[in-house]
């Protein structure tokens, strides 16, 4: 009778170990996917747009006539002919240079053959995907197509170039803005670098507004977030069962 009862009783003990022990692999999970979700969830924070300093040109504020008047452009790095201008400030004042708004704000910038750069303060996140719009003009009075036309991203400095897209400005209807896109996927050469953005130009005035940069996080990223948040939730049923 002893025999049978310290038998049911190591049995009994047995099968306590066996639910600690279960309970604390569910446990152990739910630490894993609450990591997990925690990770992916601060990547997916990334996601979305990117500051861009100026990007509708709005500054230096144009005050009186002339496309030169001021000269540069705020927060951008210049080379050649370029700077800002407001449509209703350029002689002569009976030209119609647009049928449409400006896509954002009041002024915009131009190059004539020359360059216009910006380091922005982010970098990139290898796996993840970065989207360049920017809106191109075409202008009434003219046509002033330049021959080259090109948008790119580069890390850290414009001599790093890790995607480049030609434009062909003579797509656009005169008199408005078209928006051309550039899509890069962050890989090991460019992880942890400064994004950068870069315009070049060959021939007459280019035309260009509202730059915008967006980053989208890896699929495999969102997989994780979605994977890591469904464990967490059996997870919580089961601790409530």
């Amino acid at each position: 009778m002893k025999g049978a009862l310290g038998a049911l009783a190591e049995i009994h003990t047995q099968r306590e170990s066996t639910m600690k022990l279960t309970s604390s692999i569910r446990s152990l999970a739910a630490a894993i996917c609450s990591t997990a979700a925690l990770s992916a969830l601060s990547t997916a924070a990334l996601a979305g747009p990117i500051s861009v300093a100026n990007a509708s040109f709005e500054g230096p504020v144009q005050s009186s006539p002339g496309y030169l008047q001021p000269t540069g452009i705020t927060s951008w790095v210049t080379t050649g002919t370029t700077g800002v201008w407001n449509p209703t400030l350029t002689p002569p004042s009976s030209a119609t240079y647009w049928s449409t708004a400006l896509p954002d704000g009041n002024q915009i910038g131009f190059t004539a053959g020359g360059t216009i750069a910006q380091t922005l303060g982010t970098n990139y996140a290898a796996g993840s995907v970065y989207n360049l719009t920017v809106a191109f003009g075409n202008r009434l009075d003219g046509p002033y197509i330049p021959t080259n036309v090109t948008m790119k991203l580069f890390a850290v400095t414009t001599g790093t170039i890790v995607a480049s897209q030609a434009i062909d400005v003579s797509t656009i209807t005169r008199g408005t803005f078209k928006d051309f896109s550039l899509s890069y996927t962050a890989d090991g050469s460019s992880d942890g670098k400064a994004i950068g953005i870069l315009f070049t130009s060959t021939g007459q005035q280019l035309d260009l507004d509202n730059v915008r940069l967006n980053n989208v996080p890896e699929p495999g990223t969102l997989i994780l977030l979605g994977s890591a948040l469904a464990g967490i939730g059996m997870a919580r049923r089961r601790k409530q069962a």
